[in-house]
């Protein structure tokens, strides 16, 4: 007997039935869960440099002070310098942007973009020379002295661009003596040259020991426009209180300040010319302390006493060197008096140094010729 159509275990044609899922995780029990919170992010070591990145820093670090000692051993420069230079140009920024590159493969983006804007920003401010000027210009703050000899007095007066300078005064007891002006190295003011000052005094010349911007406590900040700014501003000091015409002052610097007198002598002012350990340029004795193009980039106040000099062919000059100077050599005297001829005079101190230059007995003869120079018609 016929039961009746019977239900078909397969499902109508069209349907499909889902397929089984597959067995998950248990679903949590009670109340729905909490999100799960967010704390500090664990250390990936994946993240830091790895042993051969440190490696290769330190090889970096040990080949740049192994070669520059070698180097600057070779050629008798000073290392200290040489070190600051190479860092801020070459060591430092290369650094900076390996890791820069480095993080930047790995996708790291924020660090990358850090890394690398520090090796720009490194290598901009090496650009700018502001790290060679903060070298070349340290600033002896010392201020003058309140208590002066007879016959040297304080003058304040100011420079072109306002800048206020201060300088001393010596006054011979000959009015007809000659008119010196003085120009300081990097590492003193005219507060320290009182005894320079009192010596040419005592040798029959007017002296004005002047002061530069940034120096003695005085505000400001050094350039190579702004020194020159201030020498000119000193000349008019000794036409005003002495009436010697700027064209007929003698016109004297040591290290730093031989540039000052150099380049016054070049813009067509002083008479004669003495200098006591001085350079051809900035440029050359940086070139003594790190590569030249090194050199090149890094200095901005190039005060360059030879391009100056030679400039004016009417303008005797006298130098005075230690054959020992490690700071401004020796040979850069030999060359700035070998680039004026005839009328250039080099006395060379055997034994002596850059510091000691003045110094006793030597001394003596420096002033007594130098003194001698400056009378000469």
């Amino acid at each position: 007997m016929d039961d009746g159509p019977k239900e078909s275990d397969s499902p109508p044609e069209g349907l499909k039935q889902p397929a089984p899922s597959e067995p998950g995780p248990a679903e949590p029990s009670g109340e729905a869960a909490a999100p799960a919170k967010r704390g500090r992010p664990k250390f990936d070591p994946s993240t830091a440099p790895g042993p051969r990145v440190i490696a290769l820093y330190a090889g970096w670090a040990l080949l740049w002070l192994g070669g520059w000692l070698i180097y600057s051993i070779w050629r008798g420069f000073p290392l200290i310098p040489g070190l600051v230079l190479t860092a801020a140009f070459v060591v430092v920024p290369l650094l900076l942007a390996g890791e820069g590159i480095r993080s930047l493969q790995a996708r790291r983006f924020a660090q990358a973009a850090l890394s690398l804007s520090f090796a720009v920003g490194f290598l901009g401010l090496a650009l700018s020379g502001q790290i060679v000027r903060g070298m070349l210009f340290p600033g002896d703050t010392a201020p003058l002295p309140k208590h002066l000899p007879r016959d040297v007095s304080r003058v304040d007066y100011t420079a072109s661009d306002g800048q206020p300078l201060a300088g001393l005064l010596f006054r011979a007891q000959d009015p007809k003596a000659p008119s010196l002006v003085y120009f300081h190295g990097n590492a003193e003011s005219a507060g320290r040259n009182l005894e320079l000052g009192l010596e040419l005094q005592r040798h029959g010349c007017h002296v004005f020991v002047a002061e530069f911007r940034g120096f003695g406590g005085l505000p400001g900040s050094p350039t190579e426009a702004g020194l020159l700014l201030d020498g000119e501003a000193a000349l008019g000091v000794i036409t005003r209180e002495l009436g010697t015409p700027p064209e007929k002052i003698v016109l004297c610097g040591r290290s730093l300040g031989s540039g000052v007198a150099a380049g016054l002598a070049g813009r067509g002012f002083g008479s004669r010319v003495v200098l006591l350990s001085p350079y051809t340029s900035i440029t050359d004795v940086a070139a003594r302390m790190a590569p030249r193009p090194l050199a090149w980039l890094a200095v901005r106040d190039r005060l360059d006493s030879r391009a100056a000099l030679t400039s004016r062919s009417d303008v005797p000059l006298l130098v005075f060197h230690g054959d020992r100077d490690r700071v401004v050599p020796y040979e850069l005297g030999q060359d700035l008096v070998a680039a004026l001829g005839d009328r250039a005079e080099l006395v060379t101190i055997p034994n002596i140094g850059h510091n000691d230059l003045l110094m006793f007995p030597h001394g003596g003869q420096i002033f007594a010729r130098w003194a001698s120079f400056a009378r000469a018609p």
